[in-house]
């Protein structure tokens, strides 16, 4: 496997414009990842993102939850996307947006049309995607050509691939933690379409 991860780390990093950006976390290997959970961007700045990826082993998640915890942040959205993701059996957490920032606004154009979202998806092909945000929801309905995303799975095509997409528009952090568990559990046992 580290063949495949070095060949897709190495395209990866050709396409990072800022060190700091954090194009996604996952427990080891994306390829792993059936399904996507997809935000705005990363609100907190941690190290590069070279520090956390190995071309052998994949996305360092050990190390990224010790550096978040030492951080001594707020939660936030982490306790609901990571339930989500215990609940699918893992998950890559992704963002349209790679460059982390507090606050969205300070987002500019080149970030939006930067992203390296439509790199992962035509990579990594995934089964469900769950948006999350209202921005986030907009963009996949621009690029799928679905309307009314929500918690209700719908099918969706983009790249030429087939997936199952829903989202949530309002705050993911109002989501209880079983609640959420419980959601990534039914997006999970949807089939392959």
């Amino acid at each position: 496997m580290s063949s495949v991860l070095q060949t897709f780390g190495e395209r990866l990093f050709e396409k990072i414009n800022d060190p700091f950006a954090r194009p996604f976390v996952c427990n080891g290997s994306p390829y792993d990842c059936s399904a996507f959970i997809v935000g705005i961007n990363a609100a907190t700045r941690l190290g590069r993102f070279a520090e956390y990826w190995s071309h052998d082993s994949g996305f360092d998640w050990e190390k990224f939850k010790a550096d978040y915890k030492s951080l001594g942040k707020k939660e936030g959205n982490r306790r609901p996307i990571e339930a989500i993701s215990r609940g699918l059996n893992g998950a890559l957490e992704t963002n349209v947006c790679a460059k982390p920032s507090r606050r969205s606004n300070e987002l500019t154009d080149a970030d939006w049309s930067g992203s390296l979202l439509p790199f992962l998806f035509a990579e990594l092909k995934p089964k469900v995607v769950f948006v999350h945000a209202t921005r986030p929801i907009r963009y996949f309905e621009g690029v799928t050509g679905c309307r009314g995303v929500s918690m209700i799975p719908q099918k969706a095509e983009w790249l030429g691939h087939k997936f199952w997409l829903s989202g949530r528009p309002g705050a993911l952090y109002t989501l209880g933690t079983n609640e959420a568990f419980i959601y990534g559990q039914q997006l999970r046992s949807l089939e392959d379409l």
